[in-house]
């Protein structure tokens, strides 16, 4: 409901005016908790990426024309003193949250493929004004003593996000909601200018072979 004032003055008799008010859409709020998955304490220093479905940028929009079904980083938030994330104003889309860096001692979650989990939630006309989306309380278990019977144990490399923040659509997995590779990382970037140079390699050697032909 708006609380806009509109002020009209009818000229003359019978006249016609026409009055128009704008509704602007509530945005809404999400908040997350980390904790010790054994002790229950509070961790702080958790770092998450928040990836939405539209593009806020010219750089993200113009992604948009090149990945099917990318999400796009609205930002990035890391665990307070008492284990909190909360972020406000958010328009009505589609988000989820990726644990990018996980409390020192500890690992991100994953699922058994070696994917990062994604925590996954919509802002709409239900979850939008007072109400606040809580994702409620994510845990992380301490990292395992190096070696052991399998050999020295190394934590999987992340992938960068690249300079324009694309992440593929989150899907399935086998314990949950995750999301594979980078969309617009470096590597994937790299790719489309090895495609585009491979193309052009190929145009100039058959122009050079159509003149060379001509010669002789």
């Amino acid at each position: 409901m708006s609380s806009e004032t509109v002020s009209f003055t009818i000229a003359e008799r019978n006249a016609a005016v026409t009055v128009s008010f704008v509704n602007r859409r509530r945005t809404g709020s999400v908040s997350l908790r980390k904790t010790d998955a054994e002790t229950g304490d509070l961790l702080a220093g958790a770092e998450f990426e928040l990836y939405s479905a539209t593009p806020r940028t010219a750089g993200q929009a113009a992604a948009s024309t090149i990945f099917s079904d990318a999400y796009y980083r609205y930002g990035t938030y890391t665990t307070d003193s008492e284990g909190r994330i909360r972020v406000e104003n958010l328009p009505w889309d589609d988000y989820y949250f990726l644990e990018t860096k996980a409390p020192d001692g500890y690992e991100i979650n994953r699922d058994i493929t070696g994917d990062p989990l994604v925590y996954t939630f919509s802002i709409n006309s239900e979850s939008a004004g007072t109400f606040e989306v809580d994702l409620g309380t994510i845990t992380n278990s301490k990292n395992p003593p190096e070696g052991g019977v399998l050999g020295e144990r190394r934590p999987l490399a992340e992938k960068a996000s690249g300079v324009l923040g694309v992440r593929s659509k989150p899907k399935g997995g086998v314990l949950g909601t995750r999301v594979g590779p980078a969309t617009g990382d470096i590597s994937a970037i790299a790719l489309w200018l090895a495609v585009f140079l491979a193309c052009v390699g190929t145009i100039v050697w058959l122009l050079v072979d159509r003149r060379r032909k001509r010669v002789q």
